[in-house]
């Protein structure tokens, strides 16, 4: 028979080995906690805020593309050179709807967007609603030989709304980047602070084992 000592021995030794086993299970599951955590901050940079910012950049890329071509129409006196330029703007004018509209819709469906990103959009859109049918409309009076008219809505109301328009574009550019930063700083601190912890958990683990 299995004498008292004996069994108290055995009780604490499968007393250690069940600490040293659930203590190693909090490390592991621990581990997975942060890898996730680290790969969904990876994934929401890269497929998100990432991917709002390029659309931002490529409406003020169009926007520029669009205001050069206004602008050119208004000089060219060749019919064929005209017909030319009169496909980029409309071609240019459309890429800043298509990608206007991608980056609004990307925007309601992300949930951690904050509403200062929200508000900045929104203003943005505003200027755009304003901007495009004063561009199409000095395109349309270029077209038709206006040129007078052309230039001076060119310089009364196309000028003013262009300059306003790269500004938010830029403010929007600005906010994203600076808020993308601050969720690098944030997701850094974590992962600091994971990793103390798993470091500790370890040498505990370690010393239970030696133990």
């Amino acid at each position: 028979p299995m004498s008292f000592r004996s069994l108290r021995v055995r009780t604490k030794l499968l007393g250690g080995f069940g600490a040293l086993a659930l203590l190693v299970l909090v490390v592991s599951a621990l581990s997975l906690h942060s890898l996730s955590r680290s790969h969904n901050d990876f994934a929401n940079y890269v497929e998100q805020t990432s991917a709002r910012v390029t659309l931002a950049n490529q409406v003020r890329a169009a926007a520029n593309a669009r205001a050069v071509g206004a602008r050119n129409l208004v000089l060219i006196k060749d019919a064929q050179e005209r017909q030319k330029e009169h496909g980029v703007v409309v071609q240019a004018h459309e890429q800043v709807q298509e990608r206007l509209k991608e980056l609004g819709d990307m925007i309601t469906k992300t949930q951690d967007v904050q509403d200062g990103e929200r508000a900045q959009y929104q203003e943005l859109a505003r200027i755009e609603s304003k901007y495009g049918p004063v561009a199409l409309n000095i395109v349309d009076l270029a077209m038709h030989d206006r040129h007078e008219e052309a230039i001076t809505k060119m310089n009364a109301d196309c000028r003013p709304l262009l300059a306003a328009l790269i500004k938010a574009t830029n403010d929007y550019i600005g906010l994203t980047t600076r808020q993308a930063k601050e969720d690098e700083a944030a997701a850094q601190t974590d992962y600091e602070a994971d990793r103390a912890l798993l470091i500790t958990l370890s040498i505990l683990a370690i010393a239970a084992a030696c133990g």
